[in-house]
C-alpha cells in the first residue's frame, strides 16, 4: 500500500502518520531486500520533507545498501537519487556527486528521463552551494530540458527557483527577482508543499535585498506556512528568523527569535546557508548586556510556536 502510493504519501498525505507506518514496518516486520530499500526511500523522502536531516543520512544509505544487494535498477536508482539529494542537504557535496554520477548513467540506460532531470537538479544545488555557477547552470539546464519534456511542474520549479538563487549569489538582483518569482508561481501550480515552501524563501531573500519589505514579508510568510503544513522545522525556523531580519534584526528580537529555533530546529546550518542570520545572532550579543541577552533567550526558549510566529511577526512589521 505504501508503495503503491508513495507519491501521495510523500507530498500530501500525513506525513506523521505515514512515518509511523515505516517504523512499524521497519521494526516489527521481515522485509524482503525490495521491501526494505522501498520503506528506507520513503523514510528518507518524509525526513527530508520535515527537514530532519540528521535521520536521512542513516536511512538514505540503508536504502541504497539493500538496493545494491536486490540488484533491480530502478529501485537503486531511487535510492542513489534520494541518497545523492539527502548529502546535498548535509553539506555533504563529494557524497552528493558519487550518486548523481551513478545515478545519471543508470537512469541514461534505464531511459529514465525523470531519473536523469532529478540527478542533474539536486547535483545543480550541490554546485551552486558551493560557488561553482558554472557547473551548476550546466545541471539546471538539463534538468529544465527534461522537467520541461515531462510536463513536470515540480522539477521546474525547483530549477527555475535554484536560478533565481544563483543569480542572487551573483548579484544580479533584477533577474533574481524575476526567476524566483517565476518559480514561486510554478511551485504553487505544481501544488507541492516542500517546494513552494523552498522558492517563498527564495523570493523573500531577494525582495529583501530589493528593499521591498512588504512583499518580502509576504513570501517568508509562505515559507511559513508550507513547512509548517509539512512539520518542517528548521524551514520554518528559518522563515521565523527571516522576518525578524525583514524588521532590520534589532538586537532584542533577535536573541528571543534565536533562542527559539535553536531548540526548535533539527540540523542546525544544513538546510541552507545561515551566514546573515549568524552575523545578526553575533550583533545582538554585542549590543546586548550579559544579563539582558540571557533574559531575552530565556524568553525565547520559553515561547510556544503559536507566540514565537506573533512576535516575529510583530518584529517584521517594526
Amino acid at each position: 500500500i505504501v508503495d503503491s502510493f508513495q507519491w501521495y504519501l510523500n507530498y500530501l498525505g500525513p506525513m506523521a502518520e505515514t512515518q509511523r507506518w515505516l517504523t512499524d514496518l521497519i521494526e516489527t516486520r521481515e522485509l524482503d531486500l525490495e521491501q526494505r530499500a522501498m520503506v528506507r526511500v520513503s523514510q528518507a523522502a518524509l525526513a527530508n520533507f520535515g527537514g530532519n536531516y540528521g535521520f536521512t543520512t542513516t536511512v538514505a544509505e540503508d536504502a541504497l545498501q539493500a538496493a545494491r544487494q536486490l540488484g533491480e535498477p530502478r529501485r537503486l536508482n531511487a535510492a542513489l537519487i534520494m541518497r545523492g539529494t539527502t548529502a546535498t542537504f548535509e553539506g555533504n557535496a563529494e557524497r552528493a556527486a558519487e550518486c548523481f554520477v551513478e545515478s545519471a548513467e543508470l537512469s541514461e540506460k534505464l531511459g529514465d528521463l525523470g531519473g536523469i532531470a532529478a540527478s542533474m537538479v539536486f547535483w545543480g544545488v550541490a554546485h551552486r552551494r558551493l560557488g561553482d555557477f558554472a557547473e551548476a547552470k550546466r545541471c539546471f539546464d538539463e534538468a529544465f530540458d527534461g522537467f520541461t519534456r515531462l510536463g513536470d511542474d515540480r522539477g521546474l520549479a525547483l530549477v527555475i527557483g535554484n536560478l533565481g538563487r544563483m543569480a542572487h549569489q551573483q548579484g544580479d538582483l533584477a533577474r533574481a527577482e524575476d526567476l524566483t518569482r517565476r518559480g514561486l508561481e510554478v511551485a504553487e501550480r505544481s501544488l507541492d508543499p516542500m517546494v513552494t515552501a523552498q522558492c517563498g524563501l527564495f523570493c523573500g531573500h531577494a525582495q529583501l535585498d530589493l528593499g521591498n519589505t512588504k512583499q518580502s514579508l509576504e513570501d517568508f510568510e509562505v515559507t511559513l506556512h508550507w513547512s509548517l503544513l509539512l512539520g518542517n522545522r528548521t524551514m520554518s525556523s528559518a522563515a521565523l528568523e527571516w522576518m525578524v531580519m525583514v524588521g532590520g534584526a534589532e538586537p532584542e528580537h533577535v536573541a528571543v527569535i534565536d533562542a527559539f529555533t535553536e531548540l526548535r530546529r533539527n540540523a542546525p546550518g544544513t538546510a541552507s546557508p545561515r551566514l546573515e542570520w549568524d552575523q545578526a545572532v553575533i550583533d545582538a550579543r554585542a549590543a546586548l548586556s550579559a544579563d539582558t541577552h540571557a533574559a531575552l533567550s530565556v524568553r525565547g526558549a520559553a515561547m510556544t510556536l503559536d507566540e514565537a510566529i506573533a512576535y516575529a511577526r510583530a518584529a517584521a512589521r517594526g
